[in-house]
């Protein structure tokens, strides 16, 4: 199956590197970073004495979040296990930070994509094809969160208690053109759900029905094991379709993979 595939060679790709960065999800990736966007590098220095930083010369092509810029910081790591070469005329998917200096930098555990990766086809027949919706998907969602004014899509980094979607009745459905579901939760101070509003819907009412009632099962739990915030707030929740492949079932899932 070729998303099989895409997440088992993701899993050997990070072992073989043996860099160990927490995986976030595009939803806290978008939280939690003050610049992203799609950008052609024109031009990379050399690496500084340390090998830890390069500087670039960006052209941006879209931009998702944050200020537009023609300079950026590479914290390239060229001496450890988390080393990242960017390199001249390659198209990256970017999600950055202002460092102590007010630079902003991006780098290995940023969760930043080279668009234009190239793959041994002859090998991984369906890795390029794979890359390519994975990337379409990341790209969607962006595309969404920024026509609707969705910067800071959760403030406290929450997440549902219950975010297992492996059930029978989460699989097997037909979605035909909308790639994820978007949905808008009123979390109150004491961490419960006051209010859930639909603000994009799977093309499939069952299955809309169904999610809505899964949300409505769940409470909110903070990451940090908080039991209360400090207000009340609005955090976004997003589904993502995956349809069936082979023997497999199509299933929705939390994670952009």
């Amino acid at each position: 199956m070729k998303l099989f595939l895409l997440v088992i060679s993701f899993f050997i790709y990070s072992s073989v590197f043996a860099c160990s960065c927490f995986v976030n999800v595009l939803l806290d990736k978008i939280q939690n970073s003050e610049f992203i966007a799609k950008i052609k590098v024109l031009k990379v220095s050399e690496p500084m004495s340390d090998g830890q930083y390069q500087n670039a010369e960006i052209e941006v092509l879209e931009l998702f979040k944050g200020n537009n810029t023609k300079s950026i910081k590479i914290y390239s790591n060229l001496n450890t296990s988390c080393n990242l070469i960017v390199s001249e005329n390659t198209t990256w998917l970017v999600f950055a930070n202002n460092d102590k200096s007010g630079l902003m930098q991006f780098g290995y555990c940023s969760g930043s994509i080279q668009l234009d990766r190239k793959f041994d086809l002859e090998k991984y027949p369906n890795a390029e094809s794979n890359w390519k919706n994975s990337i379409d998907r990341k790209i969607a969602l962006l595309r969404y969160f920024k026509s609707k004014n969705i910067r800071n899509p959760n403030e406290y980094n929450l997440q549902i208690k219950s975010i297992s979607l492996s059930r029978d009745r989460f699989k097997g459905f037909e979605v035909n053109n909308e790639k994820f579901a978007v949905y808008e939760l009123m979390v109150e101070k004491d961490l419960t759900i006051s209010k859930i509003k639909t603000l994009k819907a799977f093309d499939n009412q069952k299955l809309s029905d169904s999610l809505m009632s899964f949300l409505k099962e769940n409470k909110i739990a903070s990451k940090k094991g908080k039991s209360e915030i400090k207000k009340r707030i609005r955090m976004i929740v997003v589904y993502y379709y995956y349809p069936a492949e082979e023997n497999y079932q199509s299933f929705i899932s939390v994670f952009d993979l």
